[in-house]
């Protein structure tokens, strides 16, 4: 499909009204990125609708990371810092993890550190770890042994449970965690999927691991 020019695109926004804008703009902006991403980019940085602009932000941020993960990335960083650049960061974070989850991982890491918990990060190592556990529990062990670290085991536990592999979970809960809640928490997670197939070996390892 040939790319609409940025005179064009700006005379069908004039035309349309909201919802079929928003039509408009999903069927015509992947031609435009992939033409000229950083034309239209600059584009979208200039409206002064504010509903508008954010749309537009986001939604060339995420066409364009699928083609040029890190130009995009360079560009939403020099966006002044705002809610509408975090959600965009988001955004990216989370359209990346689709097809290359480690590299997601990384770039959500280099925004929020490696101290703080983040539901970003746990939702991106999650589908990590659901094509590629042991690379995914790998990258984990690897991080600071802090809150954020096993807040991040814990979705890696529940992955392992979830896919019918209790007792490999339970394995990661005895040898990733650190002693304390987070520790307790991920047990009680195997646990609960340990006990749809197996209860009275779930409650044997809990009872295990609690005397200990």
């Amino acid at each position: 499909m040939r790319a609409l020019s940025i005179a064009q695109l700006e005379q069908r926004l004039a035309d349309f009204d909201r919802d079929s804008r928003d039509l408009m703009l999903r069927e015509e902006l992947p031609a435009l990125v992939a033409k000229d991403p950083e034309a239209i980019a600059r584009y979208a940085e200039l409206q002064t609708d504010k509903q508008l602009r954010e749309q537009l932000v986001r939604q060339v941020a995420q066409l364009w990371a699928r083609t040029d993960t890190d130009r995009a990335i360079a560009w939403i960083s020099s966006l002044p810092e705002s809610p509408e650049r975090e959600a965009t960061l988001i955004d990216v974070s989370l359209a990346v993890a689709e097809t290359d989850a480690p590299r997601a991982a990384s770039l959500r890491e280099a925004t929020v550190g490696n101290i703080e918990p983040d539901g970003v990060l746990e939702a991106i190592v999650q589908r990590w770890a659901e094509r590629d556990f042991d690379s995914a529990l790998a990258w984990v062990d690897a991080r600071p042994r802090n809150l954020q670290h096993d807040k991040l085991l814990q979705r890696l536990v529940y992955v392992r449970a979830a896919a019918g592999s209790p007792e490999a979970a339970a394995r990661v809960v005895e040898e990733s965690f650190d002693s304390g809640p987070q520790k307790a928490e991920a047990a009680d997670i195997v646990a609960r999927q340990w006990s749809q197939t197996d209860p009275a070996a779930a409650g044997n390892w809990l009872a295990g691991l609690q005397s200990r």
